[in-house]
């Protein structure tokens, strides 16, 4: 009896132990399983951080790292239509009111809801020459440049208006009475109004800077090329800009001297030198008030109408009258 229970005793722990490791066996499969299924969860779904052990959160943060850039490269790519669109929408946004009348046709269709009297007002304040210094003024434009500009003109005006005072105007001033007929005041301000614009014009190509420098800052985006380009333009501003005020106050010396000459020997005649002086002013101011209301006019019946070529026209008065 005795060998017998020690035999079932044997048995017993001999079946107990081979159910411990038939269940240790079948607990390590289950956790390689749950290990497995855990990392393809937590690479597929990143948000499952609380079941990992803290061991394997550098790994896994790698992992998220790359499901990221997986999701960015899965984006579609935007389309041309819609990259023109947006970048039209950024370009509407930068405009200013005042550069809307350069703008082209197609974007002043959705932009421009200004009425004949504001785009008339906007027009005149350009044309007239002291407005638009301090309102259209380039922003790479210095303004001492062009006051100094401006300056020159004014005085290139009256200086030709006391050449253009010859003695046959003198002689017809005594012979009327000591006043000078309308037409031949207004032909002597014409005159010199064309010809000072002329030489003004000719002069300020020497301070003509700004929209080259806007182009190389706007088109050149190599920086070798870039630098090389700033350097080129930074020499020839140099000579452009001494060319420019080294003739302009030769050119002023010269006016100043003469105007001197001229008051101390007709001495009586610079009251009629002043008015053929502001007789030409009013001439100027007339011309660019008719050039405002033929640009607004044609204009807003461009915009209004669908006119392109009319618009257009319109434009390049704005921009070259």
């Amino acid at each position: 009896m005795h060998k017998k229970k020690s035999r079932k005793t044997v048995q017993f722990n001999f079946k107990g132990e081979s159910k411990n490791k038939r269940k240790s066996k079948l607990k390590d499969k289950t956790q390689k399983k749950t290990k497995k299924h855990k990392s393809t969860i937590n690479i597929t779904q990143p948000h499952f951080m609380n079941v990992i052990d803290s061991g394997d959160k550098l790994k896994l943060q790698k992992k998220n790292i790359v499901t990221v850039i997986d999701n960015k490269s899965n984006y579609s790519i935007p389309s041309q239509e819609t990259i023109i669109h947006r970048n039209e929408s950024i370009t509407e946004e930068k405009v200013d009111k005042k550069d809307l009348n350069i703008i082209p046709y197609s974007q002043a269709l959705r932009m421009d809801k200004r009425n004949c009297f504001q785009i008339f007002l906007s027009v005149l304040s350009h044309e007239i020459k002291i407005i638009s210094i301090f309102y259209y003024r380039h922003p790479y434009e210095h303004l001492s440049i062009i006051l100094s500009h401006y300056m020159f003109e004014l005085c290139l005006d009256l200086t030709l208006n006391s050449l253009l005072y010859t003695e046959d105007v003198i002689s017809e001033k005594y012979n009327n009475n000591g006043s000078i007929r309308f037409f031949t005041s207004l032909s002597l301000s014409f005159i010199s109004n064309i010809i000072s614009s002329i030489i003004a014009f000719f002069l300020s190509k020497l301070s003509d800077y700004a929209e080259f420098l806007d182009l190389i800052i706007k088109d050149v985006m190599e920086k070798s090329k870039y630098y090389l380009n700033i350097i080129k333009f930074k020499k020839l501003l140099c000579i452009k800009l001494t060319a420019f005020f080294f003739i302009q106050s030769l050119i002023n010396l010269a006016m100043c001297y003469y105007l001197m000459i001229f008051c101390t020997v007709y001495h009586n005649t610079q009251g009629s030198i002043m008015i053929n002086y502001l007789t030409g002013v009013a001439e100027s101011m007339i011309i660019s008030f008719a050039l405002t209301l033929i640009t607004s006019i044609m204009r807003t019946i461009g915009l209004k109408c669908g006119v392109k070529s009319i618009y257009y026209t319109s434009k390049y008065f704005f921009e070259n009258f």
